[in-house]
């Protein structure tokens, strides 16, 4: 796991300075690989630790949802922006985050499979965007964050 400009742990994903009404993606993205000789394969799994985009200060939250944020007052979640294998797989990405444009993918509290194969791959990568969208109603903070855990398992 990495991020498109961090290498190393920890990693971090900046929104910067948000407006609200406005559709935000994330500047750089989230990059995943499993390699696996599981007999049927294996899957990247992302749980979310507060359900949404949480101040600690404020107590106030842009809940993550599956929605369009263009046709919603606020929310965030996440999209895949591109899924691909060296070979066997093949190597999937797994609704609801099999998604584009302005759509996001409610990113829950409880693993969720994210990418899949179901036989054995080699250097399957998934690569995860995140968007967020506040509302004129939304808290202002300054600390606004989600934690996020990826857990690849092979499957035998």
């Amino acid at each position: 796991l990495v991020t498109s400009t961090q290498p190393t742990p920890p990693f971090s994903v900046d929104f910067g300075v948000m407006t609200p009404g406005t559709i935000y993606t994330s500047s750089n993205t989230i990059n995943t690989t499993l390699s696996t000789n599981g007999t049927t394969g294996g899957d990247i799994y992302i749980v979310a630790q507060n359900g949404g985009l949480l101040s600690a200060t404020t107590g106030a939250r842009i809940d993550s949802i599956t929605t369009d944020l263009s046709s919603t007052a606020h929310g965030f979640g996440a999209q895949n922006s591109s899924v691909s294998q060296t070979s066997g797989g093949p190597f999937s990405v797994v609704a609801p985050f099999n998604i584009s444009g302005n759509n996001v993918a409610n990113i829950t509290t409880t693993a969720q499979s994210l990418y899949t194969s179901s036989t054995p791959v080699t250097n399957g990568a998934g690569v995860l965007l995140l968007k967020a969208k506040p509302a004129s109603t939304d808290v202002a903070a300054v600390d606004y964050k989600e934690i996020l855990t990826f857990i690849a398992s092979a499957n035998f």
